[in-house]
């Protein structure tokens, strides 16, 4: 993209399979959950190892650095993803609504350790949590100072 002028048909080309590339394997919806951990512009080269990862069947978490209720959602999601099951179906396995599925994958309710454990068995993801992780703060929930 950056060797063809900004409006030029080879330009946009380039740009419309930059997006098809991109998202065609990491969704918006991941990208919206994970934009204020990650530097902006993202480079091209996380972005990069981004595609790559999730190209290969591997969660997007392996390369990003996000806080546990964003890894868990991430996880939820990809795991029943690879499972090819919907909320519905997931949240039918573990006796849960599919309302609370769809909060846990978009951060809008706490988990309990207990729920992640279920989560992580029903979809064979592992959480790993460490004292180094970005946390979200209370005062402003996007992102810790």
């Amino acid at each position: 993209m950056d060797s063809n002028p900004l409006q030029s048909p080879a330009y946009r080309d380039a740009f419309d399979q930059y997006d098809q590339l991109l998202f065609g394997h990491v969704t918006m919806r991941d990208i919206s959950l994970i934009k204020d951990y990650l530097p902006q512009p993202i480079p091209d080269d996380t972005m990069s190892l981004m595609i790559a990862t999730v190209i290969n069947g591997r969660p997007i978490t392996d390369v990003i650095s996000v806080p546990a209720p964003i890894q868990c959602a991430l996880l939820i999601r990809w795991g029943r993803n690879q499972k090819g099951l919907t909320q519905a179906q997931l949240a039918e396995q573990l006796d849960m609504t599919q309302s609370q599925i769809a909060k846990i994958e978009s951060v809008a309710n706490g988990v309990t350790a207990e729920v992640m454990g279920k989560l992580a068995k029903a979809l064979d993801v592992t959480f790993t949590i460490t004292a180094n992780d970005p946390v979200l703060s209370k005062t402003n929930p996007k992102k810790a100072s």
